[in-house]
């Protein structure tokens, strides 16, 4: 993704294209296509917006709205601290509301790479989700065949890496683990060991509970957030928008108000 001038109306925008190298050229241009089609038919305020597509000689392009400021990992990075609750609270309520729509029609889609890197915040706090390379009509649970699984290995719900039918509860818990992740400074699985381990503990080991890790995140909070990582899919908030108005209500009983 690279920074460009819009020579038109003298603004920034975002230009991405198909990283040099790619091991399979035809199959990243396929899911380019994919991904230009599926943004170019997204229009809501929470997501990163679609400007205009094309191809020259260094291949296609899609532009897009410059987004003012870091993503999700970058932020944390920067702080080296967590996020205070109020902050984090907002963020969170501007991601579910982006999903709540992308779920819904007439997008209808399952975003499937929910996580911290395709969460952008601006320079007035407010966030938009990116990315929309690999999401999907929820018409179709799978993708592609048994086995294959796209997205960041550690925001995967576990019923993705299991091969199961899967849909917008695999978003909702990418959202929880973004949320998570702001609250506490560091990943929940940040202690998972490498090796065929690994892929065991993302799909079968409990989550810790938030506030075993940060005691001073309010206790009705801590407890949606939890609920939205259950390791059944039937267990969490039943949507993005579910979660977000679980959230709403648990801060104001805890009488924490969400601040950009």
């Amino acid at each position: 993704v690279w920074m460009a001038t819009d020579l038109e109306r003298r603004r920034p925008v975002a230009i991405k294209r198909i990283r040099e190298g790619a091991r399979d050229p035809d199959e990243s241009r396929a899911m380019f296509a994919d991904e230009v089609r599926v943004t170019r038919g997204v229009d809501h305020p929470r997501i990163v917006k679609y400007l205009d597509d094309g191809s020259d000689a260094q291949g296609p392009w899609l532009a897009l709205d410059w987004i003012d400021g870091p993503d999700a990992l970058t932020l944390l990075r920067a702080l080296q601290r967590p996020l205070d609750v109020p902050a984090a609270l907002s963020l969170a309520d501007d991601l579910l509301e982006a999903l709540g729509a992308l779920h819904a029609p007439p997008f209808a889609l399952v975003h499937r790479d929910v996580a911290p890197a395709n969460v952008l915040a601006d320079v007035h706090g407010r966030a938009f989700l990116a990315d929309l390379g690999i999401a999907r009509d929820l018409s179709r649970p799978r993708a592609k065949g048994p086995g294959v699984a796209r997205g960041k290995l550690g925001y995967l719900a576990p019923e993705v890496l299991q091969g199961r039918v899967h849909g917008v509860r695999a978003d909702v818990y990418g959202a929880a683990l973004v949320l998570w992740e702001l609250l506490a400074g560091r990943r929940v699985f940040a202690h998972v060991p490498a090796g065929d381990e690994r892929t065991w503990h993302f799909v079968w080991a409990d989550r810790p509970a938030l506030r075993d890790v940060v005691p001073e995140v309010p206790a009705r909070v801590a407890a949606v957030i939890d609920s939205a990582l259950h390791l059944d899919p039937g267990a969490r908030p039943s949507n993005a928008l579910a979660l977000r108005d679980a959230l709403r209500d648990a801060a104001r009983r805890d009488g924490v108000t969400a601040s950009r």
